[in-house]
């Protein structure tokens, strides 16, 4: 009675191995040269170097008038802007990176009147987590008369005509205020490390590639081996658009693996590391770097073990075990369960 519960978990566990082995099979097909990871990456960005900015922007214009001086100022948003977790981010001074539209007319002019100059300065300046833009407008337009006078000479007298211009200046100030973005705090890469460590088993030798103490809010890791390449994505980052047509990059978490697997090479994904089906390993051909959504930057302290190889324990893991107990249970319950048929 007992060991017909063992063979019916046996026979359990065995297509619980089978259909995880299926599934691992399912996430590395591939289509030619083109994985299901690239088909969902392709719809993905990987900075905000690849943001693209449309032309048309669509600023509010709320018109603002000082005299003969006319026009408005707007705050549309911030350039190299990221969202995570409903927030958002800019990698530096809000004042260095706001984008600013605007537009200046006057009424000055007439049918007696004319415009000398209208320029413009904009300045840009932060009060606490607010962001003013301004417009400092400066105006010359004059007004012309016709002149005439009597002029008399010996020979005659004549009118003479001209024109009287008179000068006027205005200026202007416009402003408009925004709520600046938080600034991100530029990841410290200084505290990783790459701990490496060669399995020298003369028949299933490997070594694995671990990154130790990686930092919040990371993006991905690329580990390339002699121009193989495996990325871990911590992220995914699309582009969205806000009220005003400004693009930003929204980051959302995510937990992806692209390259390295099933496509034949010498990189493979094993858990949270990166497996090179050799021991033949040498450091100056591994480069691993770590990139945030402003910056990348490649670990120098690689830390290298090796574990030698000291016998058949060594060589299989405890899951072939297992899976041999488990095969073994099978078969001797088939064979069970056909003498039970015969005798």
């Amino acid at each position: 009675m007992h060991f017909r519960y063992i063979y019916r978990a046996s026979i359990i566990l065995f297509f619980v191995l089978f259909s995880l082995a299926a599934a691992e099979e399912t996430e590395n097909q591939t289509f030619g040269n083109y994985s299901i990871i690239d088909m969902i990456m392709e719809y993905y960005i990987d900075s905000v170097d690849n943001l693209v900015y449309p032309d048309a922007l669509q600023p509010e214009k709320t018109v603002q008038q000082s005299g003969n001086i006319v026009g408005w100022i707007d705050i549309v948003g911030f350039d190299n802007l990221i969202m995570i977790n409903g927030e958002y981010y800019i990698p530096g001074k809000p004042e260095d990176h706001a984008i600013i539209t605007y537009d200046k007319w006057e009424t000055a002019d007439g049918w007696n009147r004319g415009v000398d100059e209208l320029s413009e300065t904009i300045q840009v300046t932060l009060n606490g987590t607010m962001v003013t833009a301004s417009m400092d407008i400066y105006l010359k337009w004059h007004e012309s008369t016709l002149k005439s006078r009597k002029i008399c000479t010996p020979f005659g007298c004549h009118t003479v005509k001209w024109l009287k211009k008179d000068y006027h200046t205005e200026t202007a100030i416009f402003t408009d205020t925004d709520l600046a973005p938080a600034t991100f705090t530029a990841l410290n890469f200084n505290t990783s490390f790459v701990e490496v460590v060669i399995y020298n088993n003369s028949v299933a030798p490997k070594t694995t590639i671990k990154v130790c103490n990686i930092p919040k809010n990371i993006l991905n890791i690329n580990y390339t081996y002699n121009n193989e390449s495996v990325i871990h994505y911590f992220g995914t980052c699309r582009q969205e658009y806000t009220d005003k047509n400004v693009p930003f990059m929204f980051i959302q978490s995510a937990d992806i693996w692209k390259g390295g697997i099933g496509d034949g090479g010498n990189l493979t994904r094993v858990g949270d590391m990166v497996c090179l089906k050799t021991n033949n390993f040498s450091a100056a051909n591994l480069t691993v770097s770590l990139s945030d959504p402003y910056n990348t930057s490649e670990i120098d302290n690689i830390t290298v073990h090796e574990v030698k190889w000291h016998g058949l324990e060594d060589t299989f893991s405890s899951l072939f075990w297992l899976f041999t107990t488990i095969v073994c249970i099978f078969m001797t319950g088939i064979i069970y369960q056909f003498r039970g048929l015969l005798w």
